[in-house]
């Protein structure tokens, strides 16, 4: 931006023989782009109306009303410039990328394409240049000439944080091409730079799922269910099989330990010919020979789950978790099987006689406080989590149950809890930083407390500057104090990563309404609307977009 602001008065002192460049034309310049600058869009633009009605501008002052025009969203008007202005700004990297993305929002697609290559050409360090090359060389159906971009900027900038969306695409690229190999050796370097990546961690379930890498599937589906809140059925169901699956492969290495291979592999086999009666009697037999092989066990669920014999199902995971209760796998199975085969009341009911017999286990504790967290059920969530606090043996386990209590007092708005819980985390001195993240956040919103949230949001971003909730959060922060240029930068590279996030989606509308470009902040809710997944949020979308409205007409 300070290139801006001073490109107009260079200009004058280069050029003063040629124009009679005013105080007054310097004055209204500068007010302009302070305006800008602070995210005053309306009254940035008003200014630069006066300055462009006087009589011989220099038409550097376009400089920075191109930035404004493309900020706010009016592509049409900045192609109408681009004749008059092309040559003048032909070496100008960032007014040329405006250009180009103008016509390419215009859906000037091949005139788009062409101004991205030849910009890449000749700035081959950009990142968002050689993004949007990248994507023209796709669009062209030249997937090796879109690699070279990727490899240009990588070898010329290897260690710029954003640069793990270039593996990914690099990734992408390579699995079109049918290079299965490359493709994940790249999207392991995206993941290695940007670990909450979720579309990554989907890509790197589904390469090592199509090598018969099951480990590395169940890794890559998990991760993906976790950074991505874990509300996807068919996902959750498909880890499930791969679960099963890995847990009965292993019977190739250690059936002489833990089963009878015949027994078992004739019931693998009936139950593969889906001849599911026969396959459990056959099992049943395998577990008197060998009563604590898990893979028999494991597929003995697998086969009550094909004759839908829920209840045995449920009776037979809490027999095996009382027998053995400190054995986490009957619980991870209990925790996959649940809403896709045992209902959620079924699941509680094992979990709780489990608790019950075994008051001083932390692990159903923790379980069933999960199980109600992801049903909604918070009030019996938030009690679980405080009992398993008081069992949690380490300062790790600590600040990870105190975050799952922290969201459930925010989301209650039961802030006064909220509090003794920051206190409790200030008692431990915890470094987890989701759980600072969420208090820095509470600080920026409910707690009024700026120069906390900015203190705790730095101590954050130390430890991850590139996960895209944490950004989110400072640039709330920059919106409470009035920066919205910074905001929108931040924000609008957050969207990128994480399209579908309700909280991101208003916030970007929000500081887009802020700053002036009302047209955006409307389109940026309706899709906040979409994407929204409680009633609140719904009656937020829908008094916003009532009040933006009413004030537009």
């Amino acid at each position: 931006m300070k290139r801006i602001i001073y490109s107009l008065i260079l200009w004058a002192i280069s050029t003063a023989p040629l124009y009679a460049v005013t105080t007054q034309t310097i004055h209204n310049y500068l007010t302009a782009n302070r305006d800008q600058f602070s995210g005053k869009m309306k009254q940035a633009y008003d200014r630069y109306k006066i300055l462009l009605s006087e009589k011989d501008v220099p038409l550097h002052a376009y400089k920075g009303y191109i930035h404004l025009l493309h900020d706010t969203g009016n592509y049409e008007h900045v192609e109408q410039l681009i004749p008059e202005l092309d040559p003048l700004f032909k070496n100008d990297q960032s007014i040329q990328l405006i250009f180009a993305q103008s016509l390419d929002k215009l859906e000037k697609h091949n005139q788009a394409d062409e101004r991205f290559i030849k910009l890449n050409d000749e700035f081959k360090n950009n990142q968002e240049i050689a993004f949007n090359a990248t994507n023209s060389y796709l669009r062209r159906k030249e997937p090796e000439n879109a690699i070279k971009v990727i490899d240009n900027l990588l070898n010329s900038s290897a260690n710029k944080p954003n640069n793990f969306i270039f593996y990914f695409m690099k990734s992408q690229i390579y699995m079109q091409l049918n290079n299965k190999v490359e493709a994940l050796n790249n999207v392991q370097k995206c993941l290695d730079m940007h670990p909450r990546f979720e579309k990554g961690w989907l890509l790197y379930a589904l390469l090592n799922e199509q090598a018969g890498e099951l480990k590395g599937a169940i890794k890559g589906y998990t991760n993906f269910l976790e950074t991505s809140g874990g509300d996807n059925k068919d996902v959750e169901q498909h880890l499930l099989q791969l679960v099963f699956k890995q847990k009965i492969e292993q019977r190739a290495t250690n059936n002489s330990l833990t089963m009878n291979k015949q027994c078992f592999d004739g019931a693998l086999t009936l139950f593969d010919q889906k001849n599911y009666k026969q396959a459990l009697v056959k099992i049943d037999a395998c577990l008197q020979e060998k009563p604590d092989s898990n893979e028999s066990k494991l597929l003995k669920i697998q086969i009550l789950t094909a004759m839908k014999q829920m209840d045995a199902v449920a009776a037979t995971l809490q027999a095996w978790i009382l027998k053995d209760p400190t054995n986490t796998m009957w619980y991870k199975t209990v925790h996959l099987l649940t809403q896709d085969v045992l209902k959620f009341e079924q699941a509680v009911k094992i979990l709780q006689e489990v608790e019950k017999q075994q008051p001083n286990n932390l692990l159903p504790k923790l379980y069933l406080a999960d199980l109600n967290t992801r049903f909604d059920k918070n009030e019996a969530a938030l009690n679980y989590h405080q009992k398993s606090l008081k069992l949690a043996p380490s300062k790790a386990l600590k600040s990870k149950i105190l975050y799952q209590i922290s969201i459930l007092q925010y989301e209650a708005k039961n802030f006064d809890a909220l509090k003794k819980t920051i206190e409790e985390t200030k008692k431990i001195n915890s470094t987890f930083a989701p759980l600072l993240n969420l208090i820095a956040y509470y600080y920026a919103t409910e707690g009024d407390n700026i120069k906390e949230a900015e203190k705790l949001i730095k101590v954050v971003l130390k430890q991850d500057a590139t996960n895209p909730h944490f950004q989110d959060t400072q640039a709330l922060i920059y919106h409470k104090q009035k920066n919205y240029t910074q905001a929108l930068t931040l924000l609008q590279n957050v969207a990128q990563k994480i399209p579908s996030d309700y909280t991101v989606l208003i916030h970007l509308a929000q500081t887009l309404y802020e700053s002036g470009n009302t047209n955006n902040a409307l389109t940026t809710l309706e899709q906040a609307k979409r994407n929204a997944k409680t009633k609140d949020h719904n009656l937020e979308c829908a008094q916003l977009l009532n009040q933006w409205k009413t004030k537009k007409t």
